[in-house]
């Protein structure tokens, strides 16, 4: 059998402030066309449906407008949700959505049954953390995601005979390697103590993971991140977005499709006159972030841009004053902070929090003893 494998769609994600429904429907509509077109069975789609708990009405509509689509296709789907759903809003119908082969998995339960496709045991496990699986099971106290997840696997019952698949939306890593994550998705980790390592997976033929947006495999072939379906921020830029079509025979293979967006993210580097005058030779639509390396103050550069790139979003001046009067203003404000203030500061890059009473406490307890609370 045959499946599509993808990820992060983030509905009613912006970009610097844009709206990208248009461009989303566009994609969404290419990967219907590459259901069809490679006559897959089932098509998954491993969390992150939503950008926001709480989605826009342009974002509802949208995926109603692909719920629609996938049952005229007659299209068995299978949806998690991701770290960016509300469970509750994502589940809304999906009782009756079942009634068109359409599987959404919203919440993590004591029994976690297959989803039959063809000859494949699929097992859809939406985003945990532990104290979910602490609020479910009374002998499960710890706050370790790894034990956590491990905790669920134990209680799947794997049927040997057959292929079994596990879809997923959680930060993995592997002995051999880590994903590669853009710094857009920094956020997306607490600093590692959500790191999950893949070995606990090694009972799956294959493993449909959502969560980090550049397409990749960890540790293993049949091991993937699918990547989001667009290019959310202009630190991906480089990226190559797609989608991964898996085949399930005696082994399992996988093929990646490329995906072609309505307008794609770009950024572009040079003095601003070479910048217009390539602009004016090709027309683009494109979402651009401009760099302009020009060495003398260029006045309404924005504007000038926009005249030849209409979808100029942000601009960025890089020069020799300009790095110059960076790594001052940088140096400045290390140097005007107090040693709690760079304390959090770290804290905060570092996990993506900020101290609590308790970690707070400790610190100005250590910086009391030497002498640099102040």
């Amino acid at each position: 059998m045959k499946f599509l494998h993808c990820a992060d769609l983030h509905i009613g994600r912006r970009l610097m402030q844009v709206s990208l429904i248009e461009d989303q429907k566009y994609i969404l509509r290419q990967i219907l066309d590459i259901a069809k077109s490679h006559h897959v069975d089932a098509l998954i789609i491993a969390g992150d449906v939503y950008d926001k708990n709480s989605p826009s009405e342009e974002a509802f509509s949208l995926w109603d407008w692909f719920l629609v689509e996938l049952a005229s296709h007659q299209l068995e789907t299978i949806v998690i949700s991701g770290n960016h759903d509300s469970n509750d809003r994502l589940g809304v119908g999906k009782r009756l959505l079942e009634r068109s082969n359409i599987h959404v998995i919203t919440h993590l339960t004591t029994t976690i049954n297959p989803i039959t496709i063809a000859n494949v045991d699929f097992y859809p496990i939406p985003f945990i953390k532990p104290v979910y699986v602490a609020n479910l099971y009374e002998d499960f106290k710890s706050s370790n995601y790894q034990e956590a997840y491990q905790f669920v696997l134990d209680r799947l019952k794997l049927k040997k005979n057959r292929k079994n698949v596990i879809i997923g939306h959680q930060f993995f890593v592997s002995s051999s390697s880590e994903p590669e994550i853009a710094q857009s998705e920094t956020g997306l980790t607490l600093g590692g103590l959500d790191a999950i390592n893949t070995t606990i997976l090694e009972a799956f033929d294959y493993v449909a993971l959502g969560h980090i947006h550049r397409p990749q495999r960890i540790g293993s072939d049949t091991i993937r991140y699918a990547g989001a379906i667009l290019k959310y921020a202009f630190e991906e830029a480089q990226q190559r977005k797609s989608v991964t079509l898996v085949t399930v025979d005696d082994t399992v293979v996988y093929d990646q499709i490329p995906l072609k967006p309505l307008r794609d993210v770009r950024v572009i580097k040079g003095p601003i006159d070479e910048l217009i005058k390539i602009g004016e030779a090709k027309t683009s639509q494109d979402y651009i972030h401009a760099i302009i390396t020009d060495e003398t103050v260029v006045h309404n550069a924005i504007t000038r841009l926009q005249r030849v790139y209409p979808n100029t979003l942000t601009l960025e001046v890089q020069n020799q004053l300009s790095t110059h009067n960076g790594s001052l203003q940088r140096a400045e404000e290390v140097v005007s902070k107090k040693p709690l203030e760079l304390v959090h500061d770290f804290f905060e890059q570092q996990t993506g929090r900020d101290l609590n009473d308790a970690e707070q406490h400790l610190v100005v307890s250590i910086l009391d003893e030497i002498g640099d609370a102040s």
